[in-house]
């Protein structure tokens, strides 16, 4: 399978009707028939896109669009754009958090971790975090999220 744009490419799945992978590249998300492993269509986002997760409960994913301090938000039943929210400086990586719904953004360029509602869409909570966030994921063992600090060598624990 061929990707257009690699670049620090994360990739997300998505259970909706659609039943599809998405990856983020330099100026489209990616939209890959995991059956087929073809290449559907790109979504043209304009700006360089790093860390994307889906969100089941309400059928959207969610990008981060670093160079424009925005997280993108798809619909990925129609695959289409829907939203856009503003957050600090440098969202770089992006992850569900099935318990309470959330989405947490890491910010390369301010240290902190914000937290996104998909209800309302809008950043609710910033959290402290290392020099440098970058990596985020969920632990479901314990429910808590952990962040690699890039320039601290270091992993931050949240328990939301």
């Amino acid at each position: 399978m061929q990707v257009v744009g690699v670049y620090e490419n994360r990739i997300a799945y998505s259970s909706s009707i659609n039943d599809a992978l998405y990856i983020s590249g330099p100026s489209v998300v990616s939209v890959i028939n995991p059956a087929t492993n073809a290449h559907v269509m790109d979504i043209t986002v304009n700006d360089l896109t790093t860390g994307i997760a889906y969100n089941p409960i309400n059928n959207k994913l969610y990008v981060a669009r670093t160079q424009s301090n925005q997280v993108l938000v798809i619909d990925s039943i129609s695959n289409r754009i829907v939203g856009s929210i503003p957050v600090r400086t440098g969202p770089i990586d992006i992850v569900y958090h099935p318990i309470n719904h959330n989405m947490y953004v890491t910010m390369y360029g301010t240290n902190i971790v914000s937290v996104i509602d998909p209800t309302t869409n809008s950043v609710i909570a910033n959290t402290t975090a290392g020099r440098v966030p970058y990596g985020i994921t969920y632990d479901s063992s314990n429910q808590h999220i952990y962040v690699t600090n890039t320039n601290a060598s270091t992993v931050t624990m949240i328990h939301p």
